[in-house]
């Protein structure tokens, strides 16, 4: 047996060690105010390209005295030239804004917030004195590795016999053991991949 080419190592680059970026969009008034805006006040606006993905994270909770308050945070989301809000905190079932009462005790929690682009996203208010913020993780699509082989491994067009394509996998680029091709799960240690061709 001979080695007829060794090439091609790669790594694996695990998607659950890709960091979101951070968002926390603060709402401001809207000055000057638009005569009979709905509107009152609003955050900056964030772009998701295709493929990008927005979660809220986390927002303020309110006091029992504000649940309120917190249908006045929410979050406005534009795609395909469609328009959906959602609040950024959800208060205890039972509480009645209209006459300030409550049924049965609970605590506030954050929506669940979960968005694709392409599209926009921005807080808003139709009050002009609510001051609210939320974060947001938002994961670019772009941010996905391109993982691509420095060399490929050839059977030349020349050559006479059989060959066996071998997949090898190290964890520290010395020591190799063969490697079934297949799925990997994202929290597979981080290894090296690397194929070479034997001629049987």
């Amino acid at each position: 047996m001979k080695t007829q080419l060794i090439a091609a190592a790669f790594a694996v680059v695990s998607c659950g060690l890709l960091r979101a970026e951070t968002v926390t969009l603060t709402l401001s008034p809207v000055v000057p105010l638009p005569s009979g805006a709905t509107i009152k006040a609003q955050s900056a606006t964030v772009t998701l390209a295709a493929g990008d993905i927005a979660e809220l994270v986390s927002a303020p909770l309110p006091d029992e005295k504000e649940f309120p308050l917190a249908p006045r945070r929410l979050i406005h989301f534009e795609t395909g030239g469609q328009t959906y809000q959602c609040q950024t905190v959800v208060t205890p079932a039972g509480w009645d804004a209209e006459s300030g009462e409550r049924a049965y005790a609970g605590m506030p929690k954050v929506q669940s917030f979960k968005v694709s682009g392409p599209g926009t996203f921005k807080l808003v208010s139709g009050y002009s004195d609510t001051k609210g913020f939320a974060t947001f993780a938002i994961t670019r699509a772009t941010a996905v590795p391109a993982v691509t082989p420095a060399n490929a491994v050839v059977i030349p067009s020349d050559a006479n016999g059989n060959f066996q394509v071998i997949l090898e996998s190290s964890t520290d680029l010395v020591t190799w053991t063969a490697a079934t091709p297949g799925t990997y799960s994202s929290t597979t240690e981080k290894r090296f991949f690397r194929s070479r061709i034997v001629q049987q």
